[in-house]
């Protein structure tokens, strides 16, 4: 830290400096309460207990440009070092054996709905419906060789939600698997049937673009399902998929 605050052109007169360890205090105090450098200027003004853990020489309150100044100007190389001597530190004091990492992170909520298994295989049954409702409209009106399975996918949704037992459950979820692959099936028959009645081929392939991406998500769904229900499995989350809508949540 010293070597990062070093100012090669110095004049001897004027005030004196803080002293590194201050510096770093100040960053601590800064991170640790989350305050703007003004509010810490604020604080190490006002309170003695900030003053006190600052280790601030007598009489000297920093004010904001020169706590911004000082702190900014601790480079990320430093921090790192400070960072690697504080576990051998506190391991060497018997306060942390450092076999434990803590990370401080951000959660940040996303728009979607509480992300169930079922609930996610009743979304996929409800977009394929629509898709192939959107395929009728685009074959002006005629019949397409698909069926809409949304109130059975439904009623087994909501009875998983509200059934106990893990095996009433599992004969639940069966079900709903096998309705999910039943329209799944309907997909390629759909659109053979448009490209027979000689629909638009930019729009046929545009339909079936959009009915790619949900195909996959919702056979990772029933993957992971299958994985917990029937296997006992804890899927990790980085392989789960949480949202048909939201796919990078």
């Amino acid at each position: 830290m010293a070597a990062d605050l070093q100012e090669v052109k110095v004049n001897d007169c004027g005030r004196k400096g803080l002293p590194v360890e201050s510096v770093l205090r100040c960053a601590i105090l800064k991170q640790f309460r989350q305050v703007s450098y003004e509010e810490l200027a604020f604080y190490l003004l006002d309170s003695l207990s900030f003053q006190a853990f600052a280790r601030l020489p007598l009489e000297i309150i920093p004010k904001k440009a020169v706590l911004q100044r000082t702190v900014s100007r601790i480079s990320d190389v430093t921090w790192e070092k400070i960072n690697q001597a504080l576990p051998g530190h506190a391991k060497a004091a018997g306060v942390e054996r450092g076999q434990v990492i803590r990370l401080d992170s951000t959660a940040t909520d996303s728009n979607i709905h509480e992300p169930s298994d079922s609930s996610l295989l009743w979304d996929g049954v409800r977009v394929l419906t629509r898709l192939f409702e959107q395929a009728r409209e685009l074959s002006g009106g005629e019949s397409l060789p698909c069926r809409s399975h949304c109130r059975r996918a439904k009623r087994r949704m909501c009875s998983i939600r509200h059934t106990r037992g893990r095996n009433k459950k599992a004969a639940l979820y069966q079900d709903l698997i096998q309705v999910t692959r039943m329209s799944l099936s309907y997909i390629e028959p759909v659109y053979q049937a448009l490209a027979g009645l000689r629909v638009d081929p930019a729009t046929c392939t545009a339909w079936l673009m959009e009915v790619e991406h949900y195909r996959v998500l919702i056979e990772r769904v029933i993957e992971q399902t299958e994985r917990r229900v029937f296997h006992g499995e804890k899927v990790p989350a980085r392989e789960k998929v949480f949202s048909l809508f939201e796919a990078h949540t």
